[in-house]
């Protein structure tokens, strides 16, 4: 069984159905699976260094990227956090009702309400809990605060996979507070590339630029990550969105041919060029400045 699930990747497990495996839901077995296989190459890589340490130099992610002269961070290592926002807050600016942060499980009903507003073709709908599961995955919400400046939570729910099996056998549920986020966005990350997968906003907050803060989020978690390049697709009819993107250093680079599976609607493939130039982070800080003048001051905490 395990050798036979090692072969999928984590990707299509998102793909199918979640019947119970073995008594176990199987998010939760994929999961124990993903952590097991994960955890083997990790002590496996670690040991052959041990013996070679010239072992560890032929894996890809330590060679190092062209014309930058350092190490691409393994996969799975620990990123630094940045700053909360890079732009100096405008007191004059009044705050936004919104604040950027991390998906955290208790969010998920909310986060599937929105994705089924943005997108209600959309089948099979992402799997939110596996998302926060992988490693490769970071995924945004814009929050909505009835008060600006009301301060974030401190106190986080446990996390573990001992928790969520404990939440499943009792049929626990913690969905945070009604109707309080209002978008998200996905980005997975392979190699030194950001795939924005996806992004929604919630009926009766388009138009408002909360699209543009979560682009601006995942954009920041990227750079701070030393991820060379940023790519995605777009609806070739979604003229608002390519312009946006545009504005933020994405070069249409091809067609994706009937992408969309509700109209077969090609799609834009865009990529930007490396952010990891100084001239891409002073344009970024100028477009999140002008952003802030706009619609007001909100805060961004993009996580590690």
């Amino acid at each position: 069984m395990l050798s036979r699930l090692s072969k999928v990747p984590v990707a299509e497990l998102a793909k199918v159905g979640e019947p119970d495996i073995l008594g176990i839901p199987a998010d939760l077995f994929y999961q124990l699976v993903h952590d097991c296989m994960v955890s083997l190459a990790i002590s496996i890589i670690k040991g052959l260094r041990c013996l070679t340490p010239a072992f560890g130099r032929s894996f890809p992610w330590t060679m190092p990227l062209a014309g930058k002269g350092q190490e691409v961070p393994a996969p799975y290592a620990t990123i630094v956090p940045t700053a909360v926002s890079t732009v100096t807050p405008n007191p004059t600016v009044a705050a936004m009702p919104f604040a950027v942060r991390p998906l955290r499980e208790e969010d998920i009903p909310q986060v599937k309400a929105v994705e089924k507003q943005a997108f209600s073709t959309l089948f099979p709908p992402t799997s939110f809990r596996r998302e926060l599961g992988n490693r490769a995955a970071r995924y945004w919400v814009v929050e909505k605060r009835d008060e600006p400046g009301t301060p974030r939570p401190t106190t986080r729910p446990p996390k573990g996979i001992v928790r969520r099996f404990l939440r499943s056998a009792r049929g626990l549920s913690q969905q945070g507070t009604p109707n309080s986020i209002v978008g998200f966005l996905g980005t997975w990350y392979a190699a030194d590339q950001a795939h924005i997968v996806s992004v929604g906003v919630a009926d009766g907050y388009r138009r408002r630029g909360i699209g543009e803060l979560l682009l601006i989020a995942a954009v920041e978690h990227a750079i701070a990550r030393e991820t060379e390049t940023i790519t995605l697709e777009v609806r070739k009819s979604n003229a608002a969105a390519r312009a946006l993107y545009e504005k933020y250093g994405f070069i249409e680079q091809g067609i994706r041919k009937a992408y969309y599976s509700d109209n077969r609607e090609d799609a834009v493939i865009m990529t930007t060029g490396s952010i990891q130039m100084e001239r891409y982070a002073t344009q970024v800080a100028a477009l999140k400045q002008a952003h802030q003048e706009r619609w007001g001051r909100v805060e961004i905490d993009v996580g590690t």
